[in-house]
């Protein structure tokens, strides 16, 4: 396992995770990664031993937005609820994992007429 592509998988979904409420109650999950000392190293070493070649993007995508459920048992929260933080997915995103803006963005989060839009993130 600690050999496996799921052992990267295991660690993507893994980030630390931030409830805020709004004026109106209304709950919002911020998912942070390197907030844990050690925890990006790990999961560079892990990519530099294991390797993204047998990681497909979808599956890297659900590992990330596991992070977003209180624990393992939990359902993830409405997707609308969810951010991930840009400075994560930029340290990812270096790693060499195969995600895309879009794949995090919600739509609060871009900007500009719907032929040009450009992203906009709310937590950095």
């Amino acid at each position: 396992f600690l050999s496996s592509p799921n052992r990267i998988l295991q660690l993507l979904s893994r980030g630390s995770r931030h409830v805020l409420c709004n004026d109106d109650g209304r709950a919002f999950y911020v998912v942070k990664f390197g907030e844990v000392p050690g925890e990006l190293e790990a999961l560079q070493e892990a990519i530099e031993k294991i390797g993204l070649d047998r990681l497909k993007r979808q599956e890297v995508v659900d590992a990330i937005m596991r992070s977003f459920a209180e624990d393992d048992r939990d359902p993830i929260p409405p997707i609308e609820q969810c951010y991930l933080a840009k400075s994560s997915f930029d340290a990812l995103k270096s790693y060499g994992l195969p995600i895309h803006e879009a794949d995090f963005l919600r739509e609060d989060e871009w900007e500009g007429p719907p032929d040009s839009r450009v992203p906009n993130w709310r937590f950095f």
